[in-house]
């Protein structure tokens, strides 16, 4: 009977062994899942933030593409006024080269008939 018993307490602390080693490993399991799964909130709040980020640079992406946009149509304007006035500047520059030169010759004939039935009054002027 007491080799009986003696197997007896030998199971039971056997089994109180492998039950401590269970909760032992459950524990750490348990504290390894706890662990992992702050690192996974904090993860997903620097990717949250990182998409957040994204987001605002992307806003202010646009709104410099629209400046862009927007300096670019006044720059056309510009440079549409600068062709105006140049074609401007240069018909009256031509206009009154022309007139400077042929006024220089034909001075003493102007408004006088040369006899040959053309007046010369309005020789070279463009109107």
């Amino acid at each position: 009977m007491s080799h009986h018993r003696h197997q007896q307490q030998d199971q039971e602390a056997n089994g109180e062994e492998k039950e401590n080693n269970f909760n032992i490993k459950l524990e750490s399991i348990i504290i390894n899942l706890s662990s992992k799964e702050a690192l996974v909130t904090k993860k997903r709040e620097e990717c949250n933030n990182i998409v957040d980020e994204i987001s605002y640079h992307q806003k202010q992406i646009q709104e410099l593409r629209n400046k862009v946009q927007s300096l670019t149509r006044e720059l056309q304007d510009l440079d549409d006024d600068i062709d105006l006035l140049q074609n401007k500047r240069d018909r009256i520059v031509n206009n009154n080269l022309s007139h400077t030169s042929t006024t220089s010759t034909s001075m003493c004939s102007k408004g006088v008939d040369n006899g040959n039935g053309n007046d010369n009054k309005n020789a070279g002027i463009d109107y």
